[in-house]
């Protein structure tokens, strides 16, 4: 008896492709849906939990000094530098600054890190850009990453950034002063206080 096949011989390589970027989009989906229904229905969902609560509380008290060396020398429970603090602080009308809003927003994070992975790669392989930036979303950390009130990913879309930029003075043979602000940024993100 011979085997199923789901793509039809002949079909060839572009079909394949698109099935494997559908299929790596419905699993994706189902990824975030499922972690959105943890965070929303979950009892611990709105309970901030760890670094969750330091990193808020530095949030807040950017909210109350402002971007200064007020703000940075009492910043506390956390290693790295402001931008985490400087994201939620845009997103604080949003969030109000509790869980699981804030969670939630990560996940928007997430969804934006995937969609920056995409437009880097669209340019440099645009066959197979979809599903490439889409098995992304298999790296089990950018779960974790995504479901809590973490560092990594503000700094890992302020690096993305850059590097599209980057790559786009590259092809236009120019400087991008916003490429090496953007970088400044990623490393700000993570740089020690």
């Amino acid at each position: 008896m011979a085997e199923r096949q789901i793509i039809p011989p002949g079909s060839g390589e572009p079909a394949r492709l698109a099935l494997l970027g559908y299929s790596l989009l419905a699993i994706a989906l189902c990824g975030l849906l499922a972690q959105l229904g943890i965070l929303l229905l979950h009892p611990k969902g709105k309970v901030l939990c760890g670094d969750e609560m330091a990193f808020l509380a530095n949030t807040r008290l950017l909210q109350q000094h402002g971007l200064t060396r007020e703000f940075l020398i009492n910043m506390k429970g956390q290693a790295f530098g402001p931008l985490l603090n400087i994201v939620h602080y845009c997103a604080s009308p949003l969030t109000g600054l509790k869980a699981p809003q804030v969670r939630i927003f990560h996940l928007a994070l997430m969804v934006v890190f995937l969609l920056l992975i995409y437009t880097l790669l669209r340019k440099r392989r645009p066959d197979n850009a979809f599903s490439s930036a889409l098995a992304f979303s298999a790296i089990p950390m950018l779960w974790n990453q995504s479901g809590g009130v973490w560092s990594h990913l503000p700094t890992m879309i302020a690096a993305l950034v850059a590097i599209i930029l980057l790559f786009g003075a590259l092809d236009r043979a120019e400087r991008n002063l916003a490429a090496g602000l953007l970088f400044a940024l990623g490393e700000i993100g993570r740089a020690h206080v």
